[in-house]
């Protein structure tokens, strides 16, 4: 960082360039706020912006964002965080001011099957309505198969043309076979052999 420059703005940069990335996960974050519309919903115009000319209209965390370990293990949501009284207590003060933060318009997405739960309990903790907290699969590559279910098996909430992998198939990554999800997709959607929308 050259002296004189904005270092917050950088920091706040690197944060959001650093944040869910990787070869599986983001192609599987990307389809599902698309899909699920709340890019369309949050004024993301081009999702694969995300992390650069779009990051300003995201805010990237995790219910316990520090490096924490138990019992000499490093923590990886292997049991109830707020059956902890130490993850709980974070819960409820870190998360829910973290929460508190955010525009009171913004949609609070919570990701995968242990993360709803606990966002809801922080966004009460906060005196936030907890049905702002909208639950989707986790894009990372252990939750893969929850991932193409969603795209497949629930009918697109965007209003613009959908850009997740399965309604636009020129995004499917290299090396990807979602071809068994293409058929349950497409008689979700009303799309013919051809992909064409009726």
């Amino acid at each position: 960082m050259a002296k004189g420059e904005n270092h917050q703005a950088d920091l706040e940069r690197i944060k959001a360039e650093a944040s869910f990335r990787g070869d599986v996960i983001e192609p599987n974050l990307k389809s599902i706020l698309e899909h699920s519309g709340l890019a369309e919903r949050a004024g993301i115009e081009d999702i694969d912006d995300l992390w650069t000319k779009e990051a300003s209209k995201v805010h990237f965390t995790s219910t316990i964002r520090y490096p924490t370990f138990i019992n000499g293990k490093l923590f990886n949501n292997q049991i109830d965080s707020l059956a902890h009284p130490e993850l709980r207590r974070y819960v409820e003060t870190c998360l829910a001011e973290e929460l508190a933060s955010i525009s009171a318009d913004a949609d609070i997405v919570a990701l995968g099957q242990k993360g709803p739960r606990i966002v809801r309990y922080a966004a009460k903790a906060a005196g936030i309505d907890p049905r702002r907290v909208v639950a989707l699969p986790h894009p990372s590559g252990s939750a893969t198969g929850a991932v193409r279910d969603f795209l497949s098996k629930k009918r697109t909430k965007s209003f613009r043309p959908c850009r997740c992998m399965l309604c636009d198939r020129t995004r499917i990554p290299k090396g990807w076979d979602l071809s068994k999800r293409f058929q349950i997709h497409d008689l979700i959607h009303g799309k013919d052999d051809a992909g064409d929308a009726r």
